[in-house]
C-alpha cells in the first residue's frame, strides 16, 4: 500500500559509492515535493546545510509553485488543505478581517495539518463540531473561514470544484431584549463600576439610542459625530463595506447632549470617542468584561452588548414606526426586521389573544 503523502520535505539525499560501496549523505538539503501536474516526487537541490535557511527556501519554493498553479485546478486529494489556509490568509493579509480569522487558523491547522481538501467530508466535518473545548459558535466561525478558503482555492483555479459539506450546527438566534427599566438598572449598574463606568456608560447610552453595532461603536471618531447637522456617521472611510452596513443617522436628543458634553471635555484631547480617563491617548477597544459584570450586578441573564441593538429595533417595532424608516435608520434588510427582530412583548399576545372574538366596542371598554 502506498504512503500517504505528507507534504513537501527536507531530506539528506543518500547514494552508493560505485567502487568502495560505502553508502554518503549529501553535503545540502534537498526539499522533496510532488509535482502539481505528473503527481510524481521531485528532487530541488537547497544550495545550503543550514537547517533554517534550507527551511525558508522551502517556503519560498512552494510559493512560487502554489502562485504558477493558477489556471491548473487540481483535484482534491492531490490539494494540501494546510495549503489552501496559508494562501487565504495571505490572500486576507492587512484587511480587517484577518486579525479575526487567525484565531481560526490556529485550530483549523492543528485539525487539518496533513489532511487534503478530499478529508473534507461530514464524518470528520461531525468530528470537528464535537469538540468541547470551544463553543459551539467559534466551531461554526472557525468552519465558515474554511469554507470560504476552499472557495478562494476554486476561484483561483488552484482547485477543481469541490462540494463542502454542510456544517451541522444550527444558527441560534439571540432574541433577548431589554425593557426600559431594565435598561435603567443595567446603566445604573455600570456606573457604579469604578474601573470601568467611564466608557461603559458611554457605550450603553450610544448603543441603546442609536442600535448600532458594537464594532461600529468602538471605532467612533469624534470627526464622525456632526454636531452642527445632528448626525452620527458610523461608516469607517477606512474599512470597505461588508454585509453588515453601518448607519448614517441622527441623534436622538438625549444622545447629542450626552456627546456634547463628553466632547467638550476630551474631543481636543483624543480623535477616539473611547479613551482611558487618565491616559487620554489610550484607545479602549472593548467593554466586555466591564459589560459582563454590570450584567451580572443587575441581574440580567443572557444579556451581551448586542442586546442593546435588539432592544432599539424591538422598540421602534412595537411603537409602530414603518419597517422602511427602521431599515433606514438602522441599516437592516427587511427580511432581518422579520426573522430576529418583530417579537413583541409577552403582554401584548396576551392581550392580542383575550381581544379575539370580542367586539371592538368591548375591546375599548376594557
Amino acid at each position: 500500500m502506498p504512503r500517504e503523502y505528507a507534504g513537501s520535505k527536507l531530506v539528506k539525499k543518500t547514494r552508493r559509492h560505485k567502487s568502495t560501496d560505502e553508502i554518503a549523505q549529501s553535503k545540502y538539503w534537498y526539499l522533496r515535493y510532488k509535482d502539481p501536474r505528473s503527481g510524481k516526487p521531485r528532487y530541488v537541490c537547497t544550495g545550503t546545510s543550514d537547517t533554517e535557511k534550507a527551511e525558508a527556501f522551502r517556503e519560498e519554493k512552494m510559493r512560487e509553485l502554489r502562485a504558477g498553479q493558477v489556471g491548473i485546478s487540481l483535484p482534491a486529494h492531490r490539494v494540501q488543505t494546510l495549503q489552501v489556509l496559508d494562501d487565504y490568509a495571505r490572500h486576507k493579509a492587512g484587511k480587517p478581517s484577518a486579525v479575526r480569522l487567525s484565531y481560526s487558523l490556529v485550530h483549523l491547522i492543528n485539525f487539518w495539518l496533513t489532511t487534503s481538501i478530499a478529508e473534507i467530508n461530514d464524518e470528520t466535518i461531525q468530528i470537528y463540531c464535537d469538540q468541547k473545548e470551544r463553543a459551539k459558535g467559534t466551531l461554526k466561525r472557525e468552519l465558515n473561514d474554511l469554507r470560504a478558503a476552499v472557495k478562494h482555492a476554486v476561484s483561483m483555479k488552484r482547485l477543481e470544484e469541490f462540494k463542502f459539506p454542510k456544517i451541522p450546527i444550527k444558527n441560534v438566534s439571540r432574541k433577548k431584549f431589554l425593557k426600559r427599566h431594565e435598561v435603567a438598572k443595567l446603566l445604573w449598574y455600570a456606573r457604579g463600576n469604578f474601573r470601568s463606568r467611564f466608557q461603559l456608560t458611554l457605550y450603553i447610552v450610544i448603543a441603546y439610542y442609536s442600535g448600532a453595532r458594537k464594532a461600529a461603536i468602538m471605532d467612533l471618531k469624534w470627526e464622525q459625530i456632526d454636531f452642527d447637522r445632528n448626525t452620527i456617521d458610523f461608516r469607517d472611510p477606512d474599512l470597505d463595506e461588508s454585509n453588515k452596513r453601518r448607519p448614517h443617522i441622527p441623534m436622538p436628543p438625549k444622545l447629542r447632549e450626552f456627546l456634547i458634553r463628553r466632547s467638550r471635555r476630551y474631543s481636543n484631547q483624543s480623535s477616539y470617542v473611547f479613551h482611558c480617563k487618565t491616559k487620554i491617548d489610550k484607545r479602549v477597544k472593548s467593554i466586555d468584561n466591564g459589560f459582563r459584570a454590570a450584567a451580572a450586578r443587575a441581574e440580567l441573564e443572557d444579556v451581551t452588548p448586542h442586546t442593546l441593538r435588539h432592544t432599539r429595533v424591538s422598540e421602534l417595532v412595537q411603537e409602530g414606526y414603518s419597517i422602511r424608516s427602521i431599515m433606514a435608520y438602522m441599516a437592516l434588510t427587511y427580511q432581518t426586521i422579520l426573522s430576529v427582530y418583530s417579537h413583541v412583548d409577552d403582554k401584548d399576545v396576551q392581550d392580542m389573544a383575550a381581544n379575539i372574538g370580542r367586539s371592538p366596542n368591548v375591546r375599548k371598554t376594557k
